[in-house]
């Protein structure tokens, strides 16, 4: 499969692709200098690009339930001072959740649509988890409700006296910890 994406793809003609992803989709700048084929030059040129696949993103509505299909678009440079990305993809989609498998998307210039994939599961599983946590500076409790998985890097920071970085998107769940660890910021 990956032989027939490098050369089964018009490289001098494509601004950006997809990698492969299940819950959350990450897009790549065809960039010059990082990509071995890239067409995007650095600077205006790679922050139109992603400022039009940002808003082209957004413009996405599931047509079974009239909602956008994506709840948040992040730029890695932002995690690397305002660089694009040397390793990590330059977008991360985040896609608005949904009781049914979207097969088909509509945007105001195309329709966007999928088969059904080989690998889908069926409705005994779920995108939740379960989370259980015990030890110092962790208070007896019982059901805390959900819990994003953003927060949950931040939250083991907290209880070790760690501060979160800045760049680090989720909140410390002050519900876990006690006063004197579980801070927040």
């Amino acid at each position: 499969i990956a032989d027939r994406f490098r050369t089964g793809t018009a490289w001098e003609q494509t601004e950006a692709f997809a990698i492969p992803g299940l819950y959350t989709s990450y897009v790549r700048v065809n960039l010059i200098g990082r990509e071995p084929e890239g067409i995007v030059a650095r600077g205006e040129h790679y922050e139109d690009v992603l400022t039009r696949l940002e808003d082209d993103l957004y413009a996405l509505v599931d047509p079974v339930d009239g909602r956008p299909a994506v709840e948040l678009v992040t730029r890695a440079e932002s995690l690397d001072d305002g660089e694009p990305p040397l390793v990590l993809p330059d977008l991360f989609v985040r896609w608005t959740a949904s009781r049914h498998l979207r097969r088909r998307l509509e945007h105001p210039r195309a329709v966007v649509s999928q088969a059904v994939p080989g690998f889908l599961r069926g409705s005994e599983h779920s995108i939740e988890g379960l989370l259980l946590a015990s030890g110092p500076g962790i208070d007896a409790r019982g059901e805390i409700g959900t819990v994003s998985l953003l927060d949950l890097a931040p939250t083991l920071l907290a209880l070790l006296g760690r501060p979160a970085p800045d760049a680090m998107a989720g909140r410390p769940l002050a519900i876990l910890g006690s006063a004197e660890h579980g801070t927040g910021r």
